[in-house]
């Protein structure tokens, strides 16, 4: 009876053990497959490829993804969405929603501040890295960004769609980064034109005053 026992146990626990390296066979592939894919919302390069825009129903053109949900669509539909709540024609909410959850899009305000806490975290990895603020590496982060162009690409773009919302402080860190060369190519036109833009603001920001004065002085 022991000797039956022990053999009913030994075959128990091989059969167990061949359903799980079974499971683990056919688990492989699914998740060597989704590996390769990755997330396409995290894809700079490919999402929006394949899929069509849900505003106007055609294929995605400069797809831009919505930060807080992470959904799809082509960058002048989302320009005309604003537009469109910002116009305050009889009907629309106060604040836009994404077309497709429903969750409110980031203002101005919201945006500028993401914005500002990626360049913060931006920061201290460069700092991690030995480039100071103000520094001649510093100005050159337009380059190979010392291993965090994609990162610092980002914090432009991020501050990019703030002022498309009407932020003059956005405005005027757009303008510090094509004066300083920061995650962009150095750009002087370019600067001049959002530090006046920010300057010129219904809620004008002193300090793109001042650097637009900096500026002027300089021969920009």
């Amino acid at each position: 009876k022991t000797k039956a026992k022990t053999k009913a146990k030994t075959k128990a626990k091989t059969k167990a053990k061949a359903k799980i390296e079974a499971k683990k066979k056919c688990e492989a592939p699914k998740a060597q497959g989704a590996s390769e894919r990755g997330p396409a919302v995290d894809d700079a390069q490919s999402f929006g490829a394949d899929e069509d825009c849900s505003i106007c129903l055609s294929t995605l053109v400069e797809p831009k993804r919505l930060p807080q949900c992470g959904h799809v669509f082509c960058r002048e539909c989302l320009e005309s969405l604003r537009k469109h709540f910002r116009s305050g024609e009889e009907g629309a909410e106060s604040v836009p929603p994404c077309p497709q959850c429903r969750e409110p899009l980031p203002n101005a305000e919201e945006l500028y501040d993401q914005a500002m806490r990626a360049r913060l975290v931006a920061e201290r990895k460069l700092k991690a890295k030995g480039v100071t603020y103000g520094s001649v590496q510093f100005r050159r982060c337009g380059g190979d960004g010392h291993g965090l162009r994609g990162e610092l690409a980002r914090v432009v773009e991020m501050f990019r769609e703030a002022t498309e919302e009407g932020s003059a402080p956005a405005m005027m860190e757009l303008g510090f980064c094509y004066h300083m060369g920061y995650g962009v190519a150095q750009d002087q036109k370019q600067a001049v034109k959002w530090y006046l833009q920010a300057a010129t603001a219904p809620e004008p920001v002193a300090m793109a005053q001042w650097n637009l004065y900096i500026m002027y002085l300089n021969g920009h």
